[in-house]
């Protein structure tokens, strides 16, 4: 897949213009929002952003709809119903938007079983295909577990979400209102060595996802994005459906993001774990390599 500029810690350049499909110059032009009619289907995991992507593009003038994980409303394992309803998601009636989906491959089991319908309706509406991942799997895994934690209490006490507003939920708790605080920002307490294997596990399901679309749709038309360039995105004084527009829709190299150094988390881990100090003193020994995520 190809990696929007410096993906992880702002490192090295890939061009995406071998594939352009306007000229460059005219694509980046002064303030010009050129749209490109071209579909977008976000593939991605848990805890990597896809809500907060969802409603930006909804919101956007330039996006027909955006549907955010398209099985949440049908029948997983009717293969034909996915792809009639991937289809009709892809097919805008105004010409110059843009319309996708956002979905989990891997969220049943029988999902991978309907590749041959799904690329059947997608790929000849030549779609942009990106795979959202997270650079920073220990917050991604972090983020992960209190959802869980956060929805066996509900479930424990009954407390019901929609009480709290809509949309609200253990995954989306951002959006409850007034949810008691032991709903809303629950405090894990995690045996070291079984949270490294589950960081492990973490990276091995993102790489497993980016080889499973890349097979479906073939390497070089993949662009990997990650959770941390959509917030850095922000500090372009563009909206992330315009940024999307003019450097994924229309392959042009346009507006390059700063490095993901400069961007810390709004909760530190610090505030997530109660035993971060054991913690951070067991990666340190044996896993050393994943210590470079909690300083973010």
């Amino acid at each position: 897949g190809r990696r929007l500029w410096g993906g992880g810690g702002g490192g090295g350049s890939l061009s995406l213009l071998a594939t352009a499909a306007i000229p460059r110059n005219e694509c980046c032009r002064g303030e010009t929002n050129p749209r490109c009619q071209r579909p977008l289907i976000v593939w991605k995991l848990g805890r990597t952003g896809s809500s907060y992507l969802a409603e930006q593009l909804e919101s956007s003038n330039d996006v027909c709809y955006f549907v955010p994980e398209l099985t949440n409303h049908l029948n997983h394992s009717n293969c034909a119903e996915i792809a009639e309803a991937a289809d009709a998601v892809l097919s805008c009636n105004f010409p110059g938007d843009v319309s996708g989906f956002s979905l989990n491959p891997f969220k049943f089991s029988s999902l991978s079983s309907c590749a041959d319908e799904i690329m059947n309706v997608t790929e000849r509406r030549q779609p942009a295909v990106v795979v959202l991942t997270r650079n920073n799997v220990v917050a991604q895994r972090v983020s992960s577990e209190i959802s869980k934690l956060s929805s066996l209490r509900a479930q424990e006490s009954g407390l019901d979400f929609k009480d709290y507003g809509v949309g609200c939920g253990p995954y989306h708790r951002y959006r409850c209102d007034d949810l008691p605080v032991e709903y809303a920002q629950p405090i894990l307490n995690v045996r070291p060595e079984e949270f490294v294997e589950s960081v492990k596990d973490q990276i091995e399901q993102n790489d497993r996802l980016l080889k499973f679309v890349e097979s479906w749709f073939g390497e070089e038309k993949v662009f990997q994005l990650a959770f941390e360039d959509l917030i850095r995105v922000t500090s372009l004084n563009m909206t992330i459906a315009s940024w999307l527009n003019r450097n994924v829709l229309c392959n042009c190299e346009c507006d390059r993001l700063p490095p993901v150094e400069q961007f810390e988390s709004s909760t530190p881990l610090q505030a997530k774990l109660e035993n971060y100090d054991e913690v951070h003193a067991y990666v340190a020994e044996n896993a050393p390599e994943f210590l470079e995520f909690f300083g973010r």
